[in-house]
């Protein structure tokens, strides 16, 4: 585990919080990503004191598909090895009537929740391939039923269970393992948003 990394999005609170504690605790070295700075480089700061454990923190909003890129480049370049990709990262977007919603935000949704998820392991599938690694995707709610008022957020989880099943299907072979996880309801800011 020593030379291990495991890259997680949307790490700076809620489930992608938690997870980078544990795998810290349990002897990981981490690659920290989410858009909050100042939360992200708090959490990367306490966790490598703690453990003594290389904690990458790396600013990046998921939502521009050209930062998602650059995030890839800076990863290739500058760590190691990648043992495991978690897509934790995801918004909700609009809630309501499909056709009231605003549509870039409802494009946003479709970018952060599954277009990066799916641009990540595209472009880190050669060092997932050299570690025989693992790719975990956090599927939610919608993904399997319809989900009224959350059309965005449904469509795009429906769409990366998909992805996953497919992905894991033609990565086989190549000795990487790819699931993808609905964890249910957590008490973070993403459900907050559901019961407002």
């Amino acid at each position: 585990m020593n030379e291990k990394y495991i890259l997680i999005t949307g790490a700076s609170k809620g489930l992608g919080c938690f997870l980078a504690q544990h795998l810290a605790h349990s002897g990981f070295n981490l690659c920290l990503v989410a858009r909050n700075e100042i939360l992200l480089r708090k959490l990367s700061t306490k966790l490598s004191s703690e453990t003594g454990r290389k904690v990458i923190p790396l600013i990046c909003d998921l939502a521009d598909p050209e930062a998602v890129e650059n995030l890839i480049y800076i990863i290739k370049k500058d760590l190691p090895s990648l043992d495991t990709i978690i897509n934790n990262a995801a918004i909700h977007g609009p809630i309501g009537y499909l056709w009231e919603n605003d549509w870039s935000l409802w494009q946003e949704v479709i970018q952060v929740n599954l277009l990066a998820p799916v641009a990540l392991c595209r472009g880190l599938i050669p060092m997932l391939k050299e570690s025989k690694g693992s790719v975990v995707n956090l599927s939610g709610g919608g993904a399997v039923a319809p989900r009224a008022n959350f059309s965005a957020y449904a469509t795009a989880k429906a769409g990366l269970v998909r992805f996953s099943e497919t992905f894991a299907d033609e990565v086989k072979s190549l000795g990487v393992r790819v699931n993808c996880i609905a964890p249910g309801a957590l008490k973070t800011a993403l459900l907050s948003e559901v019961i407002e």
